[in-house]
């Protein structure tokens, strides 16, 4: 955990990524920031969740495999609305295109912009 604490950007107010030139670097992800609530150590996680959800410097991508992760944190802070908006934009998008379970593959592009599906060949229900 220490070395977690270690990435806490004190003017941004989010974890970074990484370390250059002995300070907290540049680059700020959701990753991050999430597992940091999700560990415990975060003092505010409520804050702290909505700063990097909500910062245009923090990097968003989320695909839909580390979503359970957000799930879990969303849960804990009592924001169950939320989690039901995202599972309907993810997953409605995916039952209309016929898959009955998640794809095998998903290309990265594809995270983020529901509507440019995998066909349901592609997964390993019949």
């Amino acid at each position: 955990m220490r070395r977690l604490h270690a990435h806490w950007d004190d003017e941004r107010g989010l974890y970074a990524d990484c370390w250059v030139n002995g300070c907290p670097g540049p680059a700020a992800s959701l990753h991050v920031n999430l597992l940091a609530v999700h560990t415990g150590i975060v003092g505010d996680p409520a804050a702290l969740l909505a700063r990097t959800l909500n910062s245009r410097d923090v990097l968003q991508v989320c695909g839909p495999f580390f979503r359970a992760q957000l799930f879990e944190v969303l849960h804990r802070l009592g924001h169950i609305e939320a989690i039901l908006v995202e599972i309907r934009s993810l997953w409605d998008s995916y039952l209309e295109a016929g898959l009955t379970t998640l794809p095998e593959y998903i290309p990265s592009h594809q995270f983020m912009q529901i509507g440019k599906l995998p066909g349901a060949a592609s997964s390993h229900a019949p």
